[in-house]
């Protein structure tokens, strides 16, 4: 069940759900701050608004309901020392709950984006 259930929030799941999925079709790796000013539904301040981050976990858990990798994977830090990966919530919050092995980060995080640039360019 999403974090929210007003229907602001389900817009912006919903909007934010069809921008990640064009991006896996096209191998794009958006960064936190560009995903999140993206959505024109919801007004989230920036990539480390943590309304962001509860957006993105409600998307990847409704994927995951449906059978579908973590759409979430995609979205990365642009800068600082976890530059390229994505934040530690997408692991600890994300990939636990749904069973991923996370003793390897980046080969958890790079397993996940190859299946879920794999199954939308499929789907």
């Amino acid at each position: 069940m999403p974090t929210n259930n007003t229907p602001d929030w389900l817009r912006a799941m919903d909007e934010c759900q069809m921008l990640l999925i064009s991006d896996a079709r096209t191998g794009h790796l958006p960064g936190y701050t560009e995903a999140a000013k993206r959505i024109a539904s919801f007004d989230f301040r920036d990539g480390h608004d943590s309304r962001f981050w509860d957006l993105l976990y409600d998307i990847s858990d409704r994927e995951a309901e449906e059978g579908r990798p973590l759409l979430s994977a995609l979205v990365v830090h642009k800068s600082g020392r976890d530059e390229g990966l994505p934040g530690e919530g997408f692991f600890t919050q994300l990939c636990v709950r749904h069973g991923r092995d996370i003793t390897d980060r980046l080969r958890c995080w790079t397993r996940e984006v190859q299946s879920v640039q794999e199954y939308w360019r499929n789907h």
